[in-house]
């Protein structure tokens, strides 16, 4: 995994308080579950949207965003299975 920053460390700390396994997961699940903008997620953990961008690059997250239309759904898989 990535070494954190200290800011990192403190954000995966607030995560862990929130019930999430850690930093990654928490930022995945705000956005993909959670339907909150980037922006917001960083506001959450008191960052600047450009600490935020550096923190996903170093984490290997990426977004994509999709445009689907009514009655179309996409599937996500990863090696844990269906998400």
């Amino acid at each position: 995994h990535a070494r954190y920053t200290s800011k990192m460390q403190e954000a995966n700390a607030l995560a862990v308080s929130d019930g999430y396994p850690n930093l990654p997961a928490c930022i995945k699940d705000r956005v993909n579950m959670g339907n909150e903008s980037l922006t917001s997620v960083a506001t959450y953990f008191g960052v600047s949207k450009s600490t935020f961008a550096y923190w996903t690059t170093k984490l290997g997250l990426t977004f994509r965003y999709v445009a689907i239309a009514p009655g179309e759904f996409i599937r996500i898989e990863s090696p844990r299975g269906v998400i």
